[in-house]
């Protein structure tokens, strides 16, 4: 572990579809060692002419000296390749990094491989696609422990020095999720309720730390399994903490890293907010067991199938954890009314974007794959119904299990379930970037137009072939009962709720606890009579919908369809305000609106201390 290098070799099973003399391999910074071996099916050797580079796509090109024939099942060609890399200098692939243990400096090595970076550990088909099985052997000093996806099937000694650690094969996943790590940490073990080892792996020092997560993840290992009504599919699952680690955690199939702050808790002297990290990255990383890991997307593009998926139901395993943390509400806050704010930029892309180098598909583990994700599935869940999304998860996984799938398969499984058009709906969602504003009109009649921050830009720009309309389950209430209308985006007129009370002259509450990915912008008389009610009785609204209406108020403002001074109009009653989520979207409306004086500093301060002071007031 003190050398800056490792050596290696990997034998690769390739079934050859069409006759070829290139094999196109995945290699990046580590390097062969010597020219590689292929053999047929029938186990004779084929002459390798030559091994080169195309770095501009990070491959490695293995030419044969004669054409290769198509194989077929178990008919395949072994290509054999021996390879160096390097343990240090980056985060990414395998690599070494160090802690200190009574006050001894001690090494840990271990790999991180999402997106494309298992190709810096080792050759391989490096793409979600390309799912295969892993047998994996690791040699290392012997006062160290190996630990992979996969149960340790022997350990052998080599000599007074080194020891060789084998796992069984594994179950055929993505290269991205292949993990290997080698330490001398302590463990803290869990069985789940079908007797499952859940252990976590720690520095012996922050023993006592990894008690909470290891206590977080069998309650919501227990309730996925149940949830989505299918076994987790390995023989056991691991966790480990990483002194450095660039991500907030890894999902990798059955060993699963994490940066020390997302795993560790200490009850004694540990703020409360990290406790919350804690198990919402625990149950992100769980989830992805199930979405990312049994069923992986077919490529990038369709990134959040994985990471929207997660970020969704980290919350419901939490509130099975922590029912008293309001997990349901705290998605408003932490996912939808912040990405709100990105998606009405011109910067934006859609849910679903096509992708190539992996700078893009770097590039697209952003607030819209994870945080708009969250939004539309929480639309979609409850437009179908909880009983029916669920149902539609559970065919989903099922039909997929072990392969690669896109995002219209999983509109397929929901419309199974649900008998509902939902790609017809989603599609709208997920192909164009953005979403729209409703205006209300005599309380009921109600038009949709895209929704963008900046008045001044071309809202048909770039080009959609949506042409920027959505197909929208618009929710609403009127007297306590919810209602869905749903607004085709052929309806260019506009819809009609079709409210019991046909004078017109009830509140209809458009998009109730903002479980819609949609603004609403009121007649000016309707907001003053919803700042008239809040001062009168605010626990008449939600606390959700006091946020969104906040929100919405002050997004409305900003994009120039609302003057500022009725949104400010909304925050007089917060005098009367407990709730951590209506305070919270008011305070950052305003710290937005003083941050545009920053440079003029002579208003600036001025500024500054009047709105804050106005909100000091109104809490007194």
């Amino acid at each position: 572990m003190e050398e800056d290098t490792y050596t290696g070799s990997v034998t690769i099973s390739i079934n050859v579809s069409a006759p070829t003399r290139h094999l196109w391999l995945h290699l990046r910074e580590t390097r062969l060692t010597r020219l590689p071996q292929l053999r047929r099916p029938s186990g004779e050797q084929v002459q390798v002419r030559r091994c080169f580079e195309y770095k501009k796509q990070e491959y490695v090109v293995v030419e044969a000296g004669e054409e290769l024939a198509p194989s077929s099942g178990q008919d395949v060609y072994l290509l054999t390749m021996e390879f160096a890399g390097w343990l240090n200098g980056s985060l990414v692939g395998f690599y070494r990094t160090t802690y200190v243990e009574n006050g001894q400096i001690k090494s840990i090595a271990a790999t991180d491989h999402e997106p494309t970076d298992a190709r810096k550990s080792f050759p391989c088909f490096d793409e979600p696609n390309k799912k295969a099985t892993y047998t994996i052997s690791i040699t290392h000093l012997k006062e160290y422990r190996a630990i992979s996806n996969m149960p340790v099937e022997k350990e052998e000694s080599l000599d007074h020095k080194w020891n060789r650690t084998t796992f069984k094969k594994s179950v055929p996943m993505s290269t991205y999720l292949v993990c290997f790590a080698v330490h001398q940490f302590d463990r803290v073990d869990r069985i789940s309720k079908r007797g499952v080892p859940l252990t976590i792996y720690v520095q012996p020092e922050q023993k006592h730390t990894a008690e909470y997560a290891a206590t977080i993840t069998k309650i919501v290992f227990d309730y996925f399994e149940e949830y989505f009504a299918m076994d987790y599919a390995l023989p056991k699952l691991d966790e480990i903490a990483i002194p450095d680690f660039g991500t907030g955690a890894m999902e990798n199939w059955g060993l699963i890293t994490y940066r020390e702050t997302n795993l560790l808790y200490d009850p004694q002297e540990s703020a409360s907010s990290n406790r919350q990290r804690v198990a919402s990255v625990v149950a992100h990383e769980l989830v992805h067991q199930w979405f990312g890991n049994i069923v992986t997307m077919e490529w990038w593009e369709d990134l959040w199938l994985n990471e929207g998926f997660a970020s969704f139901f980290e919350f419901l395993g939490v509130n099975q954890a922590e029912k008293e943390w309001q997990m349901r509400d705290q998605m408003l806050l932490e996912d939808v009314l912040p990405v709100q704010e990105d998606d009405s930029l011109m910067s934006s892309h859609p849910i679903v974007v096509t992708v190539t180098t992996p700078a893009e598909i770097t590039s697209v583990f952003d607030g819209i794959s994870y945080s708009k994700g969250v939004s539309i599935l929480r639309m979609l869940e409850d437009w179908i119904t909880p009983e029916k999304f669920q149902k539609g998860c559970q065919i989903y996984l099922k039909k997929h299990k072990f392969g690669n799938a896109k995002t219209e398969h999983f509109w397929r499984a929901l419309e199974e379930a649900s008998n509902l058009p939902v790609k017809e709906v989603m599609d709208t969602w997920t192909k164009q970037m953005g979403y729209p504003v409703l205006n209300v009109k005599d309380m009921r009649n109600i038009t949709q137009k895209r929704f963008l921050l900046d008045s001044k830009a071309n809202s048909s720009e770039p080009h959609s072939a949506l042409g920027y309309r959505w197909n929208i389950p618009v929710k609403w209430t009127e007297d306590n009962v919810s209602s869905i209308t749903f607004y085709n985006r052929s309806e260019t007129g506009g819809i009609t709720l079709n409210s019991s009370n046909p004078a017109g002259n009830v509140f209809l509450k458009i998009n109730p606890d903002h479980i819609g990915f949609y603004r609403v912008n009121y007649e000016v008389p309707t907001w003053e009579w919803i700042a008239t009610n809040l001062s009168f009785n605010h626990k008449g609204f939600s606390s959700a919908d006091r946020a969104s209406l906040i929100d919405d108020a002050f997004a409305l403002a900003r994009a120039q369809l609302l003057d500022y001074k009725m949104a400010l109009n909304l925050t007089k009653y917060l005098r009367m305000e407990e709730d951590f989520l209506p305070w919270q979207r008011a305070i950052s409306a305003v710290t937005y609106i003083i941050s545009m004086f920053e440079d003029d500093k002579e208003l600036y301060p001025v500024i500054e201390v009047m709105l804050m002071l106005d909100l000091m007031k109104v809490n007194v």
